[in-house]
């Protein structure tokens, strides 16, 4: 890794930060802002509202979810910091049709499930997609306002993009009100974090505000030798030289620090007994010290613009050129030949793993929109084009042989740690993907009636010189939703849409080139805000069918068709409200899935449930704050093996008085021992109990 950008930004970081200090604020209008430091009007919390009620997300336009035709859940910084969300994943636990931390405590990636389907990953409207896994760094949330998940396919706004749904996470912008805030955070496995946010004007003119995020951790891991060491920096800058122009540019510096901590332990050991009649420890680290790393740096520049033209027409253009480099190392658990995956004398072979990896991404969205009437009708319209570029580079190499690696074997109930063989990795040449985009939608509004329609076309191609494959496909997306508003609060809504991936390389028998799969949506509903009341009850059923996936050829077992399809249907109920000095959130999904073989989704839970409530008193304890949750995964299945279902309950305890909080927040607080998934022959144990404690102070 090279040191280079670490000095620049940390250079950088320090004369933008002195700028703001140094900088006198000139009056503006009272803003209410996140992070400002004050008890928010709403929940009481330092950081905004719980309750969010408008989203980008789903239609590009800032549309009220109340609105919207389709189901979308946001989870805010407030509610993030309510449930003690260390990572992407545990900020979604508590969102219905998402099963999160689906392979167990590993900290390579947030594993997630939308509606039974891994979702795409979306930065501020832009793709952060990478062709590779682990490598680039992981967005902290430390750095989110929120989190917004588009449930269902999405190709009509962002093209190649999952069946299952999207994840679009929003980064903290710089705003009006001048605040700094710093916290530090200690925690189980040795857990020691320091952030820092700065914001506040630049200029003498009250056009030019900043922003400075810093963070710095150190930490252990639930496995045995883990490590979970960051460093970022995060400036932006806002220029606002009217009330119709804005454009913020964002700037990252982040490098990892860890361990893989996934082993990839048996099921033997894990869900049953060993063949010496133990279970294996949730820490038990078959790896080598000093051989296992997971290294990431990565640097971005994002750019967002806006500007209203006149009282009909805008504009908004988003670009973001990101690259990272990757070194890891992985030894774990091999996949070897004996039933149980124990040697005769108990022992465990092991294979050892390499990669160095780099990924360079160029996303780039323009839109406008018009508002405008046609008699009684009213109208948003959109127009639009996107243009991605991805380069991605691999080069690795592994020990196994025949699928296991026969030296090197370890004592899983003993670790003597004999050091590791010489991995060098194979040079191979980039992949390279671009994709070309063009998007239309209009939204109209008579009377009490909603509806709106929209439709995308686009190429996609994948370069691969290692392979020889050199693919392009062209497709069209549609979707279509209309919705009734009552006077009461209550609004019946249907919806349809599709999407499209490209993920099918290759050819059939006939030296036909595979289509990419296809995903279709039929969603009816209902929402409902109780009048009076910050609340928004969504009640959903749909039904998602995922096609043209490779199955084996019947007539030719060394060829593959596009026969495939895997169907999901189900129910989703979330519910969020202040009921007087208590914020409620609660959600059920139920969720009835099936692939061409006829098993349902591999490690999807059929039920799934959680609920949290918070209470703020507003009078004699002002200021103290408690929180609690449970969440419930029902069982799931990997081809006729069962994962059993775990109930897991979190706790949170502060008290925020003058410019300063506390706050103690517990997850998993029974400390469970339970496995999130198997597949007969691995299997992930769960997080177990982790304390942390957060002091903060506003400056």
């Amino acid at each position: 890794m090279k040191s280079g950008p670490l000095l620049l930004a940390t250079a950088a970081s320090l004369s933008f930060a002195t700028a703001l200090q140094a900088q006198e604020p000139i009056a503006l209008d009272p803003v209410v802002v996140e992070g400002a430091g004050t008890l928010n009007d709403e929940t009481g919390g330092r950081l905004g509202p719980t309750i969010a009620t408008q989203s980008a997300s789903a239609t590009r336009t800032d549309t009220p979810i109340a609105e919207t035709t389709r189901s979308v859940s946001v989870v805010t910084e407030q509610r993030m910091a309510d449930i003690g969300a260390q990572r992407v994943e545990d900020a979604l636990q508590y969102t219905s049709g998402v099963k999160a931390g689906l392979y167990g405590y590993d900290q390579r990636g947030n594993w997630v499930q939308v509606r039974g389907f891994t979702p795409s990953m979306f930065l501020d409207g832009l793709i952060s997609e990478t062709t590779g896994y682990y490598n680039d760094t992981l967005p902290e949330v430390f750095t989110l306002e929120r989190i917004e998940v588009v449930k269902g396919p999405s190709g009509t706004m962002y093209g190649n993009s999952s069946v299952g749904g999207l994840l679009n996470l929003v980064t903290k912008r710089p705003q009006r009100e001048t605040f700094r805030r710093a916290d530090v955070e200690f925690g189980s496995y040795d857990h020691r974090q320091a952030t820092l946010d700065l914001n506040g004007q630049v200029d003498s003119d009250g056009e030019l505000f900043g922003r400075l995020g810093l963070l710095y951790r150190k930490s252990g891991t639930q496995t045995d030798e883990g490590r979970d060491n960051a460093f970022l920096v995060a400036p932006a800058l806002t220029w606002r030289p009217d009330t119709d122009t804005e454009i913020t540019l964002l700037g990252k510096y982040q490098k990892m620090d860890q361990t893989p901590d996934t082993q990839f332990l048996p099921y033997y050991g894990t869900v049953v007994p060993a063949p010496n009649g133990q279970y294996l420890d949730t820490s038990t680290y078959v790896g080598e010290p000093g051989f296992d790393k997971l290294d990431v740096e990565s640097v971005a520049v994002t750019l967002l613009a806006d500007h209203k033209l006149d009282d009909i027409f805008a504009v908004h253009a988003g670009a973001r050129y990101s690259e990272s480099n990757m070194l890891y190392q992985h030894s774990w658990w091999a996949y070897d030949n004996y039933p149980t995956r124990y040697r005769p004398d108990g022992t465990a072979d092991r294979d050892f793993y390499a990669a160095d990896s780099s990924t360079r991404i160029f996303a780039a969205d323009l839109n406008g929109t018009a508002d405008f009437s046609t008699g009684p009708v009213s109208h948003t319209a959109l127009v639009g084009a996107n243009f991605t570029r991805t380069s991605y580079d691999n080069d690795d190499s592994y020990t196994a042989e025949n699928g296991y690696y026969t030296g090197y074997p370890i004592d899983p109930f003993n670790p003597v740690y004999t050091g590791a063989p010489d991995v060098p990795t194979v040079d191979t040449p980039a992949v390279t993907f671009r994709q070309v985009g063009l998007y239309a939608q209009d939204q109209l509004r008579w009377g009490n009636l909603l509806f709106n329609a929209g439709i995308r076309w686009d190429r996609v191609t994948t370069e691969n010189p290692g392979s020889g494959i050199d693919q392009s496909d062209n497709a069209v997306s549609t979707s279509f939703g209309v919705m009734y508003l009552t006077e009461f609060g209550l609004s019946p809504y249907a919806s349809y849409s599709e999407s499209f991936r490209q993920e099918n390389f290759g050819t059939d028998a006939d030296g036909n080139a595979f289509d990419p799969t296809r995903g279709r949506q039929y969603e009816i509903g209902v929402k409902y805000e109780i009048p009076g009341i910050p609340s928004l009850i969504t009640v959903s059923a749909f039904d998602i069918t995922r096609s043209n996936i490779l199955e084996t050829d019947p007539e030719d077992h060394n060829f593959q068709v596009q026969s495939g399809e895997t169907k999901v249907r189900g129910v989703e109920i979330e519910g969020q409200a202040k009921l007087g000095d208590f914020e409620v959130l609660a959600n059920y999904s139920w969720l009835d899935s099936e692939m061409e073989s006829g098993s349902p989704i591999d490690g999807l839970s059929k039920n799934n449930a959680s609920a949290w409530v918070t209470w703020r008193p507003s009078d004699f304890a002002k200021g103290f704050k408690i929180g609690a949750g449970v969440r419930y995964a029902g069982p799931s299945w990997y081809r006729g093996v069962k994962t059993g279902s775990y109930t897991l309950g979190d706790a949170m305890i502060g008290y925020e008085w003058d410019r300063y909080d506390l706050t103690l927040n517990v997850r998993n607080i029974t400390d469970e021992i339970y496995i999130t998934s198997t597949d007969g022959v691995s299997a992930y144990y769960g997080e177990r109990r982790t304390v942390m404690l957060n002091l903060g102070a506003q400056f």
